[in-house]
């Protein structure tokens, strides 16, 4: 909910998220605001997959993610390598393409925004992140919120049932 309020509260021309638990390195800002602006693309996908920190992720978690990431590749044709991160850039204009049709929640909406970014054929760039060890204790649950992640992916394909292409 809070993602949903500050996206239709925001003001500026680049929009990054991230999650509050130092788990995302901030310093990826300025690189993520450069292959926006310099090598113009709409939108970035931080791949924590990439470069976890040891204890970063569990076992789980991370088998989780490799099965969304493949769901989504089945599903949509795209190969996205960290679906779920929590960590994306993108230009005001794709807020306005979207119109904040957004309807997940909780944790599915972090992909719903990456596709939505590939339904309209935006040129997206996915970039190799660390992801370190969360200083409080996970929000996460891992079966309600991976079964809710499937099932929010296949809700979203039949409101985009034209061909999708990922650059």
């Amino acid at each position: 909910h809070a993602y949903k309020k500050g996206l239709s509260e925001v003001k500026g021309d680049i929009i990054i998220t991230s999650d509050a638990d130092s788990t995302y390195p901030l310093y990826n800002i300025s690189r993520f605001i450069d292959i926006l602006e310099k090598d113009n693309y709409d939108f970035v996908i931080g791949n924590r997959l990439a470069h976890l920190e040891k204890k970063s992720m569990n076992f789980l978690n991370y088998i989780g993610n490799i099965f969304l990431n493949l769901m989504v590749s089945l599903i949509y044709g795209v190969n996205i390598r960290d679906s779920q991160s929590g960590m994306v850039a993108f230009k005001r204009d794709y807020l306005n393409k979207i119109n904040l049709n957004i309807l997940s929640d909780g944790m599915p909406l972090s992909q719903e925004l990456k596709l939505y970014a590939i339904c309209l054929k935006m040129k997206v760039k996915e970039v190799p992140i660390k992801y370190r060890k969360r200083i409080d204790s996970p929000k996460l649950r891992i079966i309600k919120d991976g079964v809710d992640n499937l099932i929010e992916l296949w809700k979203f394909k039949k409101r985009f049932k034209k061909s999708i292409r990922y650059k």
